[in-house]
């Protein structure tokens, strides 16, 4: 398993349980997975030109960081695997919507079986669009570079100040720690811009249930 995690390819993919990838600094305690101990290398040993996440965690937060500052090309695991947790917010959100008209007798149990089904396709195409959307935000955000670099630095401060936002917990640059890699022309990794896109989304999801939008 060290020599695959080792090996030299395009693309290390994660499909099943354990944390294999840590940041060279940090310990194998510190990441919470003895069960691959072991095996388990540090993100400068990688050797591969991109990874996918499909299993939860398979690589630490800063083993991410540290790999994408090396040249490495990922996301995170949020990011790789959401189209199976978008698949089943579509299908709540659709039987939630199907509820009043069964409750009312209007449609019947097996119409709405039939009626599901005949939307599998179309939930499919939405949940692929919404995530080749996710992933191209992030590409055109660290394809701006650091010309971007001040916005996002607002936006953590603004989120900090809000109290919707943990720097130190989710490994994100303090402001000190962003203009040191303006000066070195290097903006947020791609790792770090998808915390910060979820952190986005959530600030947009109360800020508009606090309007009357809703309504």
């Amino acid at each position: 398993m060290t020599a695959i995690l080792r090996a030299e390819a395009d693309l290390l993919w994660f499909g099943g349980i354990g944390t294999y990838v840590r940041a060279s600094f940090e310990s194998d305690a510190q990441v919470g997975d003895r069960a691959n101990d072991a095996i388990r290398i540090a993100a400068g040993e990688l050797r591969v030109k991109a990874v996918g996440e499909g299993a939860n965690l398979g690589m630490t937060q800063r083993g991410r960081i540290e790999a994408a500052r090396r040249g490495v090309r990922l996301n995170t695991d949020a990011i790789d695997n959401s189209a199976g947790v978008n698949t089943s917010d579509v299908e709540v959100n659709i039987k939630i919507a199907l509820s009043t008209p069964v409750a009312e007798g209007v449609l019947s149990a097996p119409d709405r079986a039939a009626l599901l089904g005949e939307m599998t396709d179309e939930v499919g195409h939405l949940v692929l669009r919404n995530n080749y959307l996710q992933t191209l935000a992030l590409s055109l955000a660290q394809r701006s570079g650091t010309s971007d670099t001040a916005f996002q630095q607002r936006l953590m401060q603004m989120l900090e100040a809000r109290g919707e936002l943990d720097r130190g917990v989710e490994y994100l640059p303090t402001d000190s720690e962003v203009q040191e890699r303006r000066a070195r022309g290097e903006g947020l990794t791609r790792p770090e811009l998808a915390v910060l896109l979820a952190y986005a989304k959530l600030s947009l999801y109360s800020e508009l249930l606090a309007s009357d939008v809703p309504d």
